[in-house]
């Protein structure tokens, strides 16, 4: 009996919800239920009781998924990238309410890659390498952590540095006031040394944990994933906006999707 209703009400949950929402209620239910075979005998009503767990599965379920995951992989020196920095993803970053339900990470890596016989990193330039290990090291000291660069929890707080940064094409040497004059917007202690002593002395590190967080299918720049999903930044019918809103499942009303 107990796997029928399994069967019943994952048909119900898989046509209204997305895959994720599907396989989080899926392990939810499965461990209620489970507990309900151990302990059938404490259970009069099973169809109450199940019909409870479905419920509470179900909010549970949009209470962990209500967020949109974002990820930006760009190459700081690429024109494109900086258009798509400048233009749609700084119109989404400042609107808070769509902030707040954004999982956002950013890494400038791109098409880059690792050479084995110079044992070095190739970029489109020498300069773009430099920009893109600075970026990288800002990300990592803004939590002291280098695992930022590869869950992007520092991502949004760094913004004002990359948003400087490839206002002035990517190019390394306005890097340190590009973070000089934003250190109050990032809201941060960190000084600019600390980033000049990362690229100095972790530069492969930076480097690598940035080539570990590009996904191997990006063959050119911006790569853009909308929970998983590629934007073709080219297609005219489609908006970074448009799409985050669509890609919410939330119960919040967010007043830039309106």
């Amino acid at each position: 009996m107990l796997q029928l209703y399994k069967y019943k009400i994952f048909l119900n949950v898989l046509t209204h919800s997305s895959l994720l929402n599907v396989i989080s209620y899926i392990v939810c239910l499965s461990l209620f239920l489970e507990f309900m075979k151990m302990y059938q005998s404490l259970f009069v009503n099973v169809n109450r009781v199940v019909l409870c767990l479905s419920m509470f599965c179900i909010y549970f379920t949009k209470a962990i998924h209500d967020s949109v995951d974002l990820d930006v992989y760009i190459e700081s020196g690429c024109p494109i990238s900086q258009s798509f920095v400048l233009g749609e993803l700084s119109d989404v970053l400042q609107m808070q309410d769509i902030v707040s339900i954004l999982n956002y990470k950013y890494v400038a890596f791109g098409t880059s890659n690792w050479d084995k016989e110079t044992k070095s990193f190739i970029c489109y330039d020498e300069d773009e390498c430099v920009t893109d290990a600075i970026q990288s090291c800002v990300l990592y000291k803004l939590s002291n952590q280098s695992t930022s660069i590869l869950n992007g929890d520092t991502s949004y707080q760094a913004f004002p540095f990359i948003q400087c940064s490839e206002t002035y094409q990517g190019k390394s040497n306005y890097t340190q006031e590009c973070y000089v004059n934003n250190v109050g917007a990032m809201n941060t202690t960190v000084a600019w040394d600390e980033i000049s002593d990362c690229y100095n002395d972790d530069y492969d590190k930076v480097m690598m944990l940035s080539s570990k967080s590009t996904p191997d299918a990006i063959t050119a720049v911006p790569y853009i994933l909308i929970n998983n999903i590629q934007y073709n930044y080219n297609n005219t019918d489609d908006t970074l906006l448009g799409l985050i809103c669509a890609a919410y499942s939330g119960a919040e009303t967010l007043d830039s999707c309106i």
